[in-house]
């Protein structure tokens, strides 16, 4: 029972991604922009920072215009990270559906208790174990067809108290993003 919750927890953690701590948007760049009253994000390619206005450029229109965002109107911001491979992705969710659906069989098996005096009478270990792999097994299949049918563009945010604007001595200036977890 041990070693199952430990397999099924080391697999979750392993099939997490590990990103970098600091996001720097530079010029062509694909954001995620919500504005505060919206209840949707439109994506945009970044083109540059003037002031406290991000200049982006809405690659949804007939032909491509800027678009000109106070940061302070801004709820939230994210940057591409790429795309992750359809591999990739039904591993993760191959890995999540695991986790999920042994530990649903495991708690349903020992939940049930041990049977009593009957030919096929099992403890609630082994009925931990038998509903863990059960479950298990269902929750891969599950979780490989979620996992291809999710987004495969990842992103990262952007905490809009990090974005840093400084000038230099050449007259231009340089914009910052930090990203932590």
């Amino acid at each position: 029972m041990k070693t199952l919750a430990i397999v099924a927890i080391a697999l979750s953690l392993g099939a997490a991604p590990l990103y970098a701590q600091t996001v720097h948007p530079a010029p062509g760049e694909r954001v995620r922009v919500q504005v505060g009253g919206e209840s949707f994000a439109r994506i945009f390619t970044f083109k540059e920072m003037i002031g406290d206005t991000l200049v982006l450029e809405d690659l949804n229109e007939a032909s491509p215009a800027s678009i000109r965002v106070p940061v302070r109107s801004i709820s939230r911001l994210q940057v591409s990270a790429g795309h992750r491979p359809n591999g990739a992705r039904a591993l993760r969710g191959a890995a999540w559906g695991f986790g999920g659906g042994a530990l649903v069989g495991a708690t349903i098996g020992l939940a049930s208790g041990d049977d009593e005096g009957t030919f096929f009478a099992f403890s609630a270990e082994e009925k931990a174990v038998i509903g863990g792999v059960t479950f298990g097994a269902m929750g891969v299949v599950v979780g490989t067809l979620i996992g291809l049918a999710s987004n495969p563009e990842q992103w990262r945010t952007v905490p809009l108290q990090n974005i840093t604007i400084t000038p230099t001595t050449g007259g231009n200036l340089v914009v910052g993003f930090q990203f932590r977890f």
